[in-house]
């Protein structure tokens, strides 16, 4: 079967690129795309206008596909104790692995739990915090309330006072002009009396 190449058609099989790649190993040197191009012409006549991308992935390809079939066999040479005791190392490995996966695992969540623990105790700190300025601030507009309408009562009561004040102070000025005209009066008085006294004894 013919791989799909990159652009033009592949002018060579896969028999006569593996026994191309086959030769250069068996001179020992590197499987280039350059070295196993000309091998492709000088032994198969293949055309030199090759595209090197396609057949770099090709010769890659072909490799791959030799080592995968060598294993498959290989494998198949395999007695079956040595295929069994392949399988309990495997399962043993398995265990391992799924052993330091559980503790791993374990250690994260123990981690992450106590991470968890210490973030609800911080939330609820916080909380408790937010809680007590709240009682606070309550406290202190309470406070301001009562010493507001503290205040205004006194505010009040002065106001009261300066009245009453004004009041005494009107009542004073009344009594203050009463006095003052009775003394006129008196003074008054006293001098009619004086005047007539002096008449009397004049015509006595």
């Amino acid at each position: 079967m013919t791989r799909k190449k990159e652009g033009r058609p592949a002018s060579y099989s896969n028999e006569q690129l593996m026994d191309a790649i086959e030769t250069i190993e068996g001179r020992g040197t590197e499987t280039t795309t350059a070295a196993v191009k000309k091998q492709l012409v000088t032994q198969y006549g293949v055309s030199g206008g090759i595209n090197d991308d396609s057949l770099k992935k090709a010769i890659t390809e072909a490799i791959e596909d030799r080592s995968s079939k060598k294993l498959s066999r290989l494998l198949l040479a395999l007695p079956e104790d040595a295929k069994a005791s392949a399988g309990c190392i495997g399962e043993r490995v398995a265990a391992d692995i799924l052993e330091h996966m559980a503790l791993g695992y374990h250690g994260l969540r123990t981690s992450a739990e106590k991470v968890l623990i210490e973030k609800d105790e911080d939330l609820r700190n916080s909380r408790s915090h937010i809680r007590t300025m709240e009682d606070r601030v309550g406290k202190m507009q309470a406070e301001r309330a009562a010493l507001e309408s503290e205040n205004l009562d006194l505010r009040e009561q002065n106001e009261a006072l300066q009245a009453q004040l004004r009041d005494r102070e009107s009542e004073v000025r009344e009594l203050v002009r009463g006095q003052e005209y009775r003394e006129e009066m008196m003074a008054f008085m006293k001098q009619i009396v004086k005047d007539s006294d002096a008449r009397c004894e004049m015509q006595s």
